[in-house]
């Protein structure tokens, strides 16, 4: 790949993948809505803020995912040498990736930023639930559920890429690869999402409002 143009198809693969969380976003809050909100009366009133508060975190989770893929993308870039670039630059290959990193720090930044604090917001809220109206813990559980979902899927293809990957490397003639190189970096990046992903499975359901994560320890009734 000409390192010139990284820096334009970092932007248009961040604001390509943004759209896509848009949609997996707005699939996501449905599900958290629909899932949560049954036609069961809700006295707290506390159900709507607390799918605002999860619905805002399943989105971001993604957008910070994003931008962490695109500073690993854009250091893998430097592995081996760009025989093909072209510029007028000093070090065009590491302004390019300069400029990917940076774009990808400050999308990773803020989505992290709004993550922690709606995410705090909504375990609170969930948790402090009066227990003859749990429904804002299950609209935690709803979102718990959600990312697990897409996050597997996620896991499962960047998988599939890495196994393929492994394959170009051994046996480049027969796989069609673009050079050792080009697959090696191709390689890394899947591996990160893969190993990202999985991390936000693993993550996920040990939260307290997960139907997986171990229950709090009830006293014994004293006589």
């Amino acid at each position: 790949m000409n390192m010139l143009s990284a820096s334009p198809i970092s932007l248009g693969l961040i604001i390509g993948a943004l759209e896509v969380v848009g949609l997996l976003g707005t699939v996501g809050l449905f599900v958290v809505i629909v899932v949560a909100n049954r036609a069961e009366a809700d006295p707290t009133h506390r159900r709507p803020l607390a799918v605002y508060l999860f619905g805002a975190s399943f989105v971001t989770i993604w957008t910070a995912l994003i931008g962490s893929v695109a500073i690993v993308a854009s250091l893998v870039e430097l592995i081996g040498s760009h025989p093909a670039t072209f510029s007028q630059a000093i070090h065009p290959v590491g302004d390019a990736s300069a400029r990917g990193a940076v774009l990808g720090a400050i999308v990773l930044l803020v989505s992290v930023a709004i993550l922690v604090t709606h995410l705090r917001a909504g375990m609170r809220l969930a948790l402090a639930t009066d227990p003859e109206s749990p429904l804002t813990r299950r609209v935690g559980q709803s979102y718990v559920a959600a990312v697990a979902f897409v996050s597997v899927l996620v896991t499962a293809i960047a998988v599939v890429v890495v196994a393929y990957a492994i394959f170009q490397l051994i046996a480049p003639g027969v796989f069609l690869s673009s050079g050792r190189i080009p697959t090696l970096r191709m390689l890394l990046d899947a591996l990160y999402v893969a190993l990202a992903a999985g991390a936000l499975v693993w993550t996920h359901l040990r939260l307290p409002v997960s139907p997986m994560a171990k229950p709090a320890s009830v006293p014994p009734p004293t006589a």
